[in-house]
Order: structure tokens, then C-alpha cells, then sequence
């Protein structure tokens, strides 16, 4: 019964403690409230930076390729974090199920206190923004906000040392990697396209990983293919004996950077309109992307992030 409640404890002041960066670090007297922590701290901060970018993007078009890269570049470092918080959870839930006493009560308690609690805690950072006195100081926020994000001073490493330690001294025993997946930086491929010409042609794709809001990585071989034109570009692809063609229309709206827009879809109709924000490189001959699907998607299961690996299938006259 002191179990459940300080882990219960340890939530509302967790919910309380993430919704700033600034805040003072929490601290924890023992494990218990470190468990506790750990049940709702990860998804908790992830639910305050996605709802969070997702205002601002909205509230302000010319930032949104910030906001969604900026939410991704979250999603990759807490993908381990997010995991473990999943798996830890789920134990946790197995045990009360099984349990009928009072402790087993309690102990449901906490977990159905959690989720409210973040839905309730998730919105508090926009609404602070929203009510700013004036837009310039609105679009000032969400501009050091997003910059926050980027600057991973929203990070559990960063926010809560405490915790990150302890989560990472238990990943072990629930055999999750809560290592942080190192990026490449753009420097370091100086001989690389970033304009729209070396994307035309007709590429094959050979590898794909798609990083989940959940923490969950999928990697695969690809089997697609993409064909580039000056405004449009079609991908089809071929899973299980079925085929998909979906066509895109797009504008590179900076160096190595261009919007998509869904305008056909013949087996998702309901995703026609849907916009994407795609880094690209074209190097040694090679197309590598990331693209980085609106944040407006519910489902845990969806990329935020979308890693590709093409090489030309044709290829086209031009240089690349």
C-alpha cells in the first residue's frame, strides 16, 4: 500500500514537474518514486512537445518544417525511453490485474491516474503560450521553444538526470537499448546535392526505417520506387502481391529540403491532402531521406520519422 502511493505521489509531482523545462529538476527519496517516475515522465514530456509543436506549426505555416524535425529529433533520442516506460508499465499492469487485494486496487489506481493526469498536464505549455498578451509575444514563445526542443533542453537527460540514470540501470533487465542513435551532421557530406535537379530520375529504394511515436523502430528493405519530376513525383510500391501508387505534388523549399503533398491515393483516399517535410541528399549517387509526416496523427503506430536509402533505377542524364 506505501508502494502504490508513493508511486502515485511521485506521478502527480512528475506531471507537475514536466510540463517546463525550466522547472527545478525533481528529485526522488527512492526507487519506488523512481518507478513511479518512470511509468509516466517519458510519454508525459513527449505528449507536452507534440502538442506543443503542434500548435505552434499550425499557429505559424512558416515554422511547421521546424516544428515536426524539431519533434522527431525528440522521438529518436527518447525512442529507448519510451520503450522501456511502455514495457515497465505493462508489467506493472500484468501484476494488478493478477493481484485482488488492496494492494492489487491501489495499484490500478495509479495506472488509470496516469493517463488523465498527462492529458490534463500535455496542454498546459500551449496554453501558456496561447495566452500571451500579444502574437508577437506568441510567435516569440513558440520560436524558443522550438529552439528548446532542438537545443534538447526539453530532453529527459537534460530535465531529469535523476530518472535517466535510473531508467538506465534497469534497461537491462527489460532488455531495451535506451542508447541515443547518433545523426550524421549535414557537414559532414560538404560534396552533397541539396538542389532540386539531383532529385530528378527514377530511384529504387533499398532501405527504409520508420521511427513510431511509440519508440518503435521498423526497418526494412524498401521495395519501392520513386520518380521525381520538376513538380510532381509517384511511388510505387509493392507489399505482399499488392501494389501502391500514390502521387505526390512537392516544391523544394529550401536546400535540401521539400514539401509533399498527397493528391492521389488510390488505396487511402482518406490521406489525400496529407503533407510531409523531406530532408534530402544526393551523394556518391545515392538519395538518402528523411521525411517527417504532420504531427497532427493520434496513433502511437505512425512514423514521425520515415528513413530512406534509394539508388537510380534509370539513370538520368544529369550528373548527380
Amino acid at each position: 500500500m506505501k508502494r502504490c502511493a508513493r508511486v502515485l505521489l511521485s506521478a502527480a509531482g512528475l506531471c507537475l514537474a514536466f510540463v517546463d523545462a525550466r522547472a527545478e529538476i525533481f528529485s526522488y527519496s527512492n526507487d519506488n518514486q523512481r518507478f513511479g517516475a518512470a511509468l509516466v515522465a517519458p510519454i508525459g514530456r513527449r505528449e507536452v512537445v507534440k502538442k506543443t509543436m503542434e500548435f505552434c506549426g499550425k499557429a505559424y505555416p512558416a515554422t511547421q518544417a521546424d516544428t515536426q524535425t524539431a519533434y522527431a529529433g525528440w522521438i529518436r533520442r527518447h525512442a529507448g525511453y519510451l520503450r522501456l516506460s511502455t514495457m515497465m508499465k505493462a508489467g506493472f499492469a500484468a501484476a494488478a490485474a493478477k493481484d485482488q487485494t488492496e494492494k492489487g486496487a491501489e495499484a490500478r489506481t495509479v495506472l488509470e491516474y496516469g493517463p488523465r493526469q498527462i492529458e490534463k498536464m500535455s496542454t498546459l505549455l500551449v496554453e501558456v503560450i496561447a495566452e500571451m498578451p500579444s502574437e508577437d509575444a506568441k510567435k516569440q514563445m513558440c520560436s524558443e521553444t522550438v529552439a528548446k526542443v532542438e537545443s534538447r533542453a526539453f530532453d529527459l537527460e537534460n530535465t531529469d538526470p535523476e530518472l535517466t540514470k535510473y531508467l538506465r540501470s534497469v534497461a537491462g533487465t527489460y532488455h531495451v537499448d535506451v542508447s541515443i542513435p547518433s545523426v550524421p551532421p549535414a557537414s559532414e557530406a560538404p560534396n552533397a546535392r541539396r538542389d532540386a535537379a539531383a532529385l530528378l530520375g527514377r530511384w529504387r529504394s533499398e532501405k527504409v526505417v520508420a521511427r513510431m511515436a511509440d519508440g518503435t523502430i521498423s526497418e526494412g528493405p524498401g521495395g519501392c520506387t520513386v520518380e521525381f519530376s520538376e513538380k510532381r513525383f509517384v511511388s510505387e510500391c509493392r507489399r505482399n502481391d499488392r501494389e501502391f501508387r500514390v502521387v505526390y505534388s512537392y516544391r523544394v523549399s529550401d536546400t535540401g529540403r521539400y514539401e509533399a503533398e498527397i493528391v492521389e491515393n488510390q488505396m487511402f483516399p482518406t490521406l489525400v491532402g496529407t503533407r510531409t517535410i523531406v530532408n534530402f541528399r544526393v551523394e556518391g549517387g545515392t538519395l538518402f531521406t528523411s521525411a517527417f509526416p504532420s504531427t497532427a496523427n493520434p496513433e502511437l503506430t505512425r512514423p514521425v520519422e520515415i528513413e530512406s536509402v534509394l539508388v537510380p533505377e534509370n539513370t538520368p542524364g544529369a550528373v548527380r
